[in-house]
């Protein structure tokens, strides 16, 4: 272990697994640096590569040191690459899922022969995970050669997984139909078995794919329901939609305002925000007006009708 300094060290944001820093654990490294193990850097035709240390880095920055505790380590940037994923596996941060999968991928990129049971291995988790993680990109790639990159775009790995289990087919309908009706995983995977269930009419099957329908469960009495879940989004997006909803919302919040003095809004809001009161406040009162005048003018025609 020795000493470098850090404008040495080429901070490569491509090696690191992780999706960028977290502020917590920078914040945390800062309060007890002194106690921190040296970063990993390999060394390389391209340099000084940081393979394992990035918030330590960012730490060290912060704290305006011009050196940092080091342990340097002969070889590639592929090297860098798969020591950065292996380490992330067992720092006390663990890895998102997402970070986890790409973790994954990089092992079969780099290392094309090793089997998925020994990518699990280096990654501490299940072959089952592994399994699904290269089964959901098959999907991906499917439907991103098969032009439908908008639908695939809105969904998680986590629904690809599920996609993936289905005949191929049936990859990019229930990419389209899961993406345009807003199914969870769950939802996406009873899709899934419903075009596998006999007891599942042929029509509902046809709906499912072409996006007009939501998965069902067979009741023990043998009678097609929809799942709590999708009843739930149902409710959820019927809220969201809901003008009148949106309308009282906003009425509630104006009446909390109300609780302050008009002195303390416009003392506190100053600079910007004050402009924004300026240029935004008619509007929305106008807009109030108007709906204010179309309320009276409905409420006065169904007195008529009446």
């Amino acid at each position: 272990m020795s000493k470098l300094a850090i404008k040495e060290i080429v901070v490569d944001p491509t090696i690191q697994i992780r999706r960028g820093n977290h502020e917590p654990t920078i914040r945390r490294y800062e309060e007890s640096f002194e106690k921190l193990p040296p970063v990993v850097v390999i060394r390389t035709k391209d340099g000084l590569l940081l393979a394992d240390g990035f918030h330590r880095i960012a730490a060290a920055q912060r704290l305006g040191l011009k050196e940092i505790k080091a342990e340097i380590r002969p070889g590639s940037r592929e090297t860098a690459l798969e020591y950065a994923v292996v380490a992330n596996t067992k720092n006390a941060d663990p890895l998102t899922p997402e970070e986890r999968d790409e973790g994954i991928r990089r092992l079969r990129q780099l290392h094309p022969g090793w089997s998925n049971q020994k990518i699990a291995d280096v990654m501490s988790v299940s072959e089952d995970t592994v399994r699904h993680v290269f089964a959901a990109d098959k999907v991906r790639k499917a439907v991103l050669l098969g032009g439908n990159s908008a639908r695939a775009e809105s969904l998680k790995s986590a629904h690809f997984t599920e996609i993936a289990a289905a005949p191929h087919a049936a990859w990019e309908p229930l990419v389209s139909a899961a993406g345009k009706r807003g199914w969870s995983r769950d939802a996406t995977r009873l899709a899934v078995q419903n075009l596998k269930d006999d007891r599942i009419p042929r029509e509902h099957k046809a709906r499912l794919l072409a996006g007009k329908a939501d998965p069902v469960v067979i009741t023990p009495e043998g009678e097609a329901a929809v799942p709590a879940d999708v009843v739930s989004r149902q409710i959820r997006d019927m809220a969201a939609n809901d003008a009148v909803l949106a309308l009282e919302r906003a009425l509630e919040g104006l009446a909390k305002l109300r609780l302050f003095s008009i002195s303390a809004i416009v003392k506190t809001a100053g600079g910007d925000r004050l402009d924004r009161v300026i240029k935004d406040v008619p509007r929305y009162v106008s807009f109030l007006e108007e709906v204010f005048d179309a309320a009276k003018k409905e409420r006065r025609n169904l007195q008529v009708v009446s």
